[in-house]
């Protein structure tokens, strides 16, 4: 019921939004890319080719950008683009006059040509910033239907002249994502690694733990939670078996967590939950010997800083998130729980069903599970410390 009341609110102010006289500007090109940390790890690569396009010389590029992820823009790619328009996604979802005044903004940037990055469209929210956008050209890519509220409603006639096809629900993202920009500059030897240009960072702080691993906590979804309980048996573990101090971060939600599996276990561990900036886990990933976590944006982080992964999956998403291409990452190793398992090895299409499968099943991987693989990363030669 609520999710219904709010969509008539968002299409009232949508539509408010849209009366208001649009003009449409002189060589303005609007890329829209407003979804989570990991989407931008998986897209940053191609950001440039927009500015260095022959289609787009002489173009004021503005990007209408995650706020969540703005230090890594202002880090490595702010040179690709003239102007941003910072969006915090949970004041647009939760404050109306916020929301009205954000696609306000964008309705005056009088944009020429419009470019949504986004493969999991929303009516509410990137399309919404799209279709109030001026210009006389709009483009995005064929889309899933993982955030539509109502799976039968398609509004990519209303909002966009051109939908291309950059890959199906099967493809990985960032493949996906070069396929999309390729077809639009025009350009063929994008490359297919997420890794970010570390010459371009200068650490805030050193962080010295000796030789040692790092627990993340955090999920960006609740239902993708592993319990503590499974993270203290990957600590035992590793303490048991290899010399390496255990690293806990995560964000200040998982802070009483942490503390409650410092206080019931005897392993010395460095407790950084809720300390940490993203340009500290830069470093402190950097450094790891590797990282165990679920499915969320340190994983893909991880991958970009060349760090050894065991990534926890539910098996939604497969194939878009993970397993991840050897091109893209040799040292990112995906566990699913066993019924997963066997629908890939049956080729099962459910797999990519994202109404069928669902997040919450993380905790039916059992810690065990990642023991010989924690056992192969530390057999490889180690990160440099």
């Amino acid at each position: 019921m609520k999710k219904l009341l709010l969509s008539y609110v968002y299409r009232a102010v949508l539509n408010l939004v849209r009366l208001f006289p649009g003009k449409v500007g002189h060589r303005n090109l609007i890329l829209i890319k407003t979804d989570e940390i990991g989407d931008y790890i998986l897209f940053h690569n191609y950001l440039e080719a927009f500015k260095s396009a022959v289609r787009y010389k002489n173009y004021k590029i503005i990007l209408v950008a995650n706020v969540a992820w703005r230090p890594l823009f202002e880090t490595f790619e702010s040179d690709c683009v003239d102007e941003v328009i910072w969006l915090n996604k949970k004041k647009f979802k939760s404050d109306v006059y916020y929301r009205f005044n954000f696609l306000l903004s964008v309705r005056k940037a009088r944009a020429t040509e419009v470019v949504n990055l986004i493969y999991s469209r929303s009516i509410f929210f990137d399309d919404a910033i799209a279709w109030v956008s001026t210009g006389i050209k709009k483009t995005a890519m064929i889309s899933d239907i993982s955030n539509r509220i109502d799976p039968s409603e398609n509004w990519d006639d209303k909002i966009y002249t051109e939908i291309l096809d950059a890959g199906n629900v099967k493809l990985f993202d960032s493949a996906r994502n070069r396929n999309f920009v390729s077809a639009i500059v025009g350009r063929y030897d994008l490359p297919s690694s997420t890794k970010f240009n570390l010459s371009k960072i200068s650490a805030d702080r050193f962080f010295d733990f000796g030789p040692y691993f790092v627990v993340f906590l955090g999920a960006g979804n609740p239902e993708r939670k592993w319990n503590k309980n499974n993270f203290l048996k990957i600590i035992n573990y590793v303490t048991t078996n290899f010399s390496l101090t255990p690293v806990l971060c995560g964000g200040p939600e998982d802070v009483p967590e942490s503390l409650e599996m410092e206080s019931t276990n005897a392993v010395n561990m460095k407790n950084m939950v809720g300390k940490t900036t993203l340009k500290d886990m830069f470093s402190i990933l950097a450094h790891a010997r590797f990282l165990v976590c679920v499915d969320t944006g340190i994983l893909h982080l991880a991958a970009a800083v060349d760090c050894p992964a065991v990534g926890l999956f539910s098996g939604k998403f497969f194939g878009r998130f993970a397993p991840y291409p050897p091109e893209v990452s040799k040292t990112i190793y995906a566990v699913y729980p066993d019924f997963v398992d066997k629908m890939i090895q049956e080729k099962d299409p459910v797999l990519y069903d994202t109404s069928v499968m669902k997040n919450n099943t993380m905790n039916r991987i059992e810690p065990e599970k990642l023991y010989s693989i924690i056992d192969r990363i530390n057999a490889q030669k180690p990160n440099l410390y």
